[in-house]
């Protein structure tokens, strides 16, 4: 090969990010140069395309700097070539396995509560690669859109960049892999898969990792293998990486090493959007009136909505009935969390903030001592010694019998952190807003 070209290459690497550099200048093959022009292979004709149109500029003036001369420069793409081509070796295409199309940046509502992570993935799907963002590490409740956000980016990058090999997965479809790649001795074929063949790893609910000491101990690698390579990588959870209980230290912080990004629960108007959004997508016609009564019902919680939704949709099309008030009341009482009464109860409170969590009533009264389900539970404690009249021995009992002290310690707490948490205060008046409503 002609030393040029390694000069050329050289040239280019400095100048370009690690990423850009690895994506499309690595790939390029030297075939020959000629008087006043420079053969070049490339993977197929979208890659030449992309180069012309992105990185052109650059490759004609390092080619010029190792030539001493103008060159013309001519890409050839697969079949083209009338040169020999050495082997190489096999390329995977661009797949996105389980991924649907339909959840893109476009169809997002965005909201005060979700804001700062849409921008985040937008600025990831745009220039995947950038130190800044990466990893990108989405947190939030169940139900809140963290998904939606992970495929909305990997849509994207798939539909402008349909050069890069995109890999979104589960950490339970991950740590699954794992176990089958060491059981049958082919962890070298989960190695070209999750390094060689990855440009784009999106793994959703990392908190599944937990206790999984051998899949944290591989996923550590595999990040660190393509973050100096400049490979963009996301993560989701329910939590801070933090709060993931039984995570590997130097795991967790990689985790916090790039952006850490939260989606709240929707306020109302928020999720009154959300909700006219996907009706129309279904192409059912909602009034206001009705919107806000599921809304209210709903609480915070997207998935939910989206079943009620469908489920409201299939039992207008069974009764030949449009989705009027008086119909949605009559079918939907018993699923959505209004309160008819004036008087809040306290197990009103701890559902109202169960939804809002995206965790189960009896994980609130119940043992758990996580940090995912203590937080919420002294979220409740607070809120019902601020709405009943309860003492602070009552409420224990409420909350699957503690004692007084317990609930003190919790109220102090949470009165001391909503003078320095505003996340705390929008999610306390979240909660209030529902139960009033």
């Amino acid at each position: 090969m002609d030393s040029r070209w390694s000069q050329i290459r050289s040239e280019l690497q400095k100048k370009l990010t690690p990423n850009n550099y690895g994506i499309w200048i690595a790939p390029l093959e030297y075939i020959a140069s000629e008087n006043d022009h420079i053969d070049l292979k490339t993977p197929d004709q979208h890659f030449s395309n992309h180069l012309k149109d992105h990185f052109l500029k650059e490759i004609q003036q390092a080619v010029e700097n190792a030539f001493g001369k103008e060159m013309r420069i001519h890409f050839s793409s697969g079949k083209n070539s009338t040169k020999a081509n050495k082997p190489k070796e096999k390329q995977i295409p661009t797949r996105i396995s389980g991924m649907p199309g339909d959840k893109r940046f476009d169809n997002f509502v965005v909201g005060a509560c979700n804001q700062f992570a849409h921008a985040a993935a937008q600025a990831v799907a745009e220039s995947p690669g950038e130190n800044q963002y990466n990893p990108l590490f989405i947190y939030g409740s169940t139900g809140l859109g963290k998904t939606h956000l992970l495929h909305a980016i990997a849509n994207q990058v798939q539909s402008e960049q349909p050069n890069l090999n995109i890999l979104y997965i589960t950490a339970e479809q991950f740590t699954n892999e794992v176990v089958s790649s060491i059981r049958y001795n082919k962890m070298p074929d989960f190695h070209t898969k999750y390094r060689n063949n990855c440009h784009f790893l999106l793994i959703d609910d990392v908190q599944f990792l937990s206790k999984k000491d051998r899949t944290q101990e591989i996923l550590f690698h595999t990040f660190e293998w393509l973050k100096e390579r400049g490979r963009q990588i996301v993560f989701t959870a329910d939590v801070l990486p933090k709060e993931i209980d039984y995570m590997e230290p130097r795991l967790r912080t990689r985790f916090e090493s790039g952006m850490l990004a939260d989606t709240q629960a929707p306020d109302l108007e928020t999720m009154t959007a959300i909700l006219h959004q996907k009706a129309d997508l279904m192409k059912m016609s909602i009034d206001t009136e009705v919107a806000m009564y599921i809304a209210t019902g709903v609480r915070g919680n997207i998935r939910e909505l989206e079943g009620i939704l469908n489920r409201l949709e299939a039992i207008c099309r069974f009764h030949k009935s449009s989705p009027k008030l008086s119909f949605v009341r009559h079918h939907f009482q018993s699923l959505l969390n209004h309160d008819e009464s004036k008087n809040i109860q306290p197990h009103v409170i701890i559902q109202s903030v169960a939804t809002t969590f995206g965790i189960s009533t009896s994980d609130i009264t119940g043992k758990k001592r996580n940090k995912a389900i203590v937080k919420p539970r002294h979220i409740g404690m607070w809120l019902v010694r601020h709405h009943t009249d309860l003492s602070f021995p009552d409420i224990g009992k409420v909350f699957g019998g503690r004692d007084h002290a317990s609930v003190q310690y919790a109220v102090s707490k949470i009165k001391g952190l909503l003078e320095t948490d505003p996340d705390l205060k929008n999610t306390i008046r979240l909660i209030e807003r529902n139960l009033a409503n």
